[in-house]
């Protein structure tokens, strides 16, 4: 069956077409039967390198954007991604570029749809193409599922982009417990440098390493999943966060995924202080004035 041509949710769409047309492309329109499928919207899921090191799973790989297909005036296909941040209710143009990665990703899906029975593809069932990436090993794949199994994040197969970690084999099919065993191989590798790397920088000590953690969801835009990125860090205290750099917290949670993109952490280390120093009250006051921990 061919494979299904969807449409991006209307929001993401119009984010689309409000920010990407300056860029000099064609006319990002819909067709005259009100699809604009012609764009090739595909779901792009991030997966959080210390997840997939700790679990070998992608059951927390979430959809972070939507990508795009749009063309120049030459006909050159362009990337555009328009990002999600569902919590703040935003939608956004990350980029619109292109290179190597559009291409490899426009030959394969193209040979997918013309060669279906070839990958596997049972007659009668519908499948979707859609892209995995996980930044920080230098994997971007192409995830192709049955639509009815859309939801499950262990199904389909894989075909990593060119360029991409070593310990793969660009543009080759790999069932999905294959892809998920090198792919945790590569991020408990990527795990042990951050580490290693922000040990050094910090030079963090043993007694400090035994300091009774905290609860750094106390803080206003740390979820948990961020608190604990931080807490593998060598951030397990208010004391620590207070003492820390907006800019450095920041990269510590973009190198595990560009899931943590839109968090802000400017806020921070004043909440922090607060906190380590028992002013709950003032702490209060302060985050009624925040809103996702950021000043409005």
């Amino acid at each position: 069956m061919p494979i299904n041509k969807k449409n991006a949710p209307s929001e993401i769409f119009n984010a689309l077409q409000k920010e990407a047309q300056h860029h000099h492309h064609e006319a990002i329109e819909h067709d005259d039967e009100g699809n604009h499928h012609h764009h090739i919207p595909h779901r792009v899921y991030d997966v959080d390198v210390f997840d997939i090191a700790h679990k070998g799973s992608l059951s927390s790989a979430q959809q972070t954007a939507w990508r795009f297909i749009i063309r120049d005036g030459h006909g050159i296909p362009h990337v555009a991604e328009v990002g999600m941040n569902e919590t703040l209710d935003e939608h956004e143009l990350h980029y619109v570029n292109t290179g190597r990665h559009v291409d490899n990703f426009m030959a394969i899906a193209e040979l997918i749809h013309s060669q279906e029975e070839h990958f596997g593809h049972e007659e009668g069932k519908n499948y979707e193409i859609d892209l995995l990436q996980a930044g920080s090993v230098h994997v971007l794949a192409i995830w192709v599922r049955e639509i009815e199994e859309n939801e499950n994040l262990k199904s389909g197969y894989f075909i990593p982009l060119a360029p991409v970690n070593s310990l793969f084999e660009a543009h080759r099919k790999y069932e999905y417990e294959e892809f998920v065993a090198i792919l945790q191989k590569a991020a408990q590798g990527a795990v042990n440098q951050i580490n290693a790397e922000i040990r050094a920088e910090i030079g963090m000590d043993t007694a400090a390493k035994e300091q009774a953690a905290d609860d750094l969801t106390r803080i206003e835009g740390i979820g948990a999943k961020a608190a604990t990125i931080l807490n593998e860090a060598g951030y397990t205290t208010f004391s620590s966060v207070a003492a820390a750099q907006p800019a450095g917290l920041e990269a510590i949670l973009k190198a595990a995924g560009s899931r943590y993109n839109f968090l802000d952490a400017t806020t921070w280390p004043e909440q922090a202080a607060l906190a380590a120093e028992g002013r709950w009250e003032e702490l209060d006051q302060l985050q009624d004035e925040l809103k996702g921990g950021r000043r409005e």
